[in-house]
């Protein structure tokens, strides 16, 4: 990124300090559902990349991208590509910018209405959820395998559900441990008591053999 490295090698004294640009337009979100809206955005990105560095998350703020742009105080954005999602709709467009026409075209959805977000490898898309109390369709990041990056919220709840699923699962092999120890037990019980019982068949047998004998012999 040349302009980060150009940024980088210039005397911090000679551009502006971070009190001096602008950050915002001064305006509030249109509607709670809007400042909700880029919230969730905002954190669910920042909890699936929670293990990354090389990534800053912002909403409703402008972005200094060029030590030009800091010094004319030229609030332009930079010119990658643009989601539009109306939350009350819900409408989702996106659009790129083709380097070689300079111009923006509209990005083709998947068959279920996602767009993809080739930069972060990830799409953008509407699914019903509930988030801060509200059940609507929100637009979330959707990941490569085709699941929904959790919030901070969600990822917990899936880490007490999955500890939950295990906790059952120790349960039943717990289970099935006692069942097939007490099948055991029962099966040793019965084999003792086969062999007790053919023990005693054999000794009856080996004593009436030695009466025969005992008898064929006084007889003689």
């Amino acid at each position: 990124m040349p302009a980060l490295q150009e940024l980088a090698t210039l005397d911090a004294a000679r551009l502006p300090g971070a009190a001096e640009l602008p950050y915002d337009d001064g305006e509030p979100m249109e509607t709670g559902r809007n400042l909700a809206q880029m919230v969730l955005l905002m954190h669910s990105l920042e909890t699936a990349w929670k293990d990354r560095q090389d990534f800053f998350v912002g909403g409703n703020m402008f972005v200094y991208y060029s030590p030009e742009q800091i010094r004319k105080n030229n609030l332009r954005g930079p010119d990658v590509r643009y989601y539009f999602f109306d939350c009350h709709g819900p409408r989702l467009e996106g659009f790129a910018l083709e380097s070689s026409t300079k111009r923006y075209r509209p990005l083709r959805p998947a068959l279920n209405g996602d767009l993809p977000c080739e930069p972060l490898g990830l799409s953008l898309g509407v699914r019903r959820s509930r988030y801060h109390v509200i059940e609507a369709d929100w637009l979330r990041w959707i990941g490569p395998t085709g699941l929904v990056l959790p919030t901070p919220e969600e990822e917990a709840e899936m880490e007490r559900q999955r500890a939950d699923r295990e906790r059952w699962q120790a349960d039943v092999e717990r289970r099935r441990a006692e069942s097939a120890l007490r099948t055991a037990e029962a099966e040793k019980t019965r084999a003792d008591a086969e062999k007790k019982r053919a023990d005693e068949l054999e000794e009856r047998l080996a004593a009436l053999e030695r009466r025969a004998e005992a008898d064929a012999r006084g007889n003689s």
